[in-house]
């Protein structure tokens, strides 16, 4: 009874409480000028205890026809595969056509300059946590599907590979820059170092260190990658800045020009 119930409620309103749980981390970004990464992290422990607490430790049970997307296929492809190529490409499409993802990428380059150039920031990090904590919930439904059970611990090693897949991928840690065929790369050689370190029988008590080592690797390079073309072109930078004046305009490419513009200073206001 208690299963039959969680399953109803999930159907009508599980997508309301994962955009909820991504809002809640967006408000108190913005209301309180927190850092993200601080309120995130801590939000994710708490997440975590109440599921604990909620569930006992205990899995639930999934009915057979849950298990549709996640076990079966089309045309020999599997329906997850089919759908994280639809994900992608209307995120692709966002970034590169609309106006939302364009002060989307802007909004997350140089906040004070994004603002300045009239975006609603504030909006912009709510719909970025939202949407993130829907694709968050998307996920574990679908993780759920493929293994026929939803266990309450689902996710905990997780954070690693989230890092892994973005920063390979070629997603800015700063923010104003994404790359969609990055992404799903970055994806493939994560899977493909995991299963290559038990094809080789690798310790796996060693594996956070080799992925952990290869985050950081990423970083170095792309860090490097910054500095040298920095010195080649010193101007490009400030041939960028125009750019910004157009963020309400649909753009064609996937990066925000906002990243190491002016910084705007606010004039003090007048008596």
């Amino acid at each position: 009874m208690g299963d039959e119930y969680v399953r109803r409620r999930h159907r009508k309103h599980g997508y309301r409480y994962y955009g909820s749980a991504g809002l809640l981390n967006g408000l108190i970004i913005t209301k309180l000028r927190i850092n993200s990464f601080i309120v995130t992290l801590s939000t994710m422990f708490v997440y975590m205890g109440l599921r604990s607490g909620i569930s006992g430790g205990s899995p639930y049970t999934i009915p057979d026809d849950f298990a549709f997307i996640g076990q079966e296929n089309l045309f020999d492809v599997s329906w997850v595969f089919v759908l994280v190529i639809l994900i992608l490409a209307g995120a692709a499409y966002v970034f590169s056509s609309t106006v939302f993802g364009r002060q989307l990428l802007a909004a997350g380059g140089t906040e004070s300059a994004a603002r300045l150039c009239g975006i609603a920031t504030d909006q912009m990090i709510l719909w970025a946590h939202g949407i993130s904590g829907i694709l968050a919930g998307l996920a574990a439904v679908l993780w759920a599907s493929m293994i026929g059970s939803a266990a309450p611990e689902t996710g905990d090693t997780w954070l690693i590979g989230s890092f892994a897949v973005a920063i390979i991928g070629g997603t800015g840690l700063n923010g104003g820059s994404i790359s969609i065929p990055g992404i799903f790369l970055g994806g493939a050689i994560f899977i493909l170092i995991q299963n290559g370190l038990i094809d080789i029988k690798a310790n796996p008590y060693f594996a956070n260190s080799f992925l952990g080592g290869l985050i950081l690797l990423a970083i170095v390079l792309d860090r490097v990658r910054e500095i040298v073309s920095s010195k080649r072109n010193p101007g490009e930078e400030l041939n960028r800045a125009p750019v910004l004046e157009d963020a309400n305009r649909p753009p064609g490419t996937f990066t925000a020009p906002v990243e190491g513009t002016h910084r705007a200073r606010e004039l003090p206001k007048g008596n």
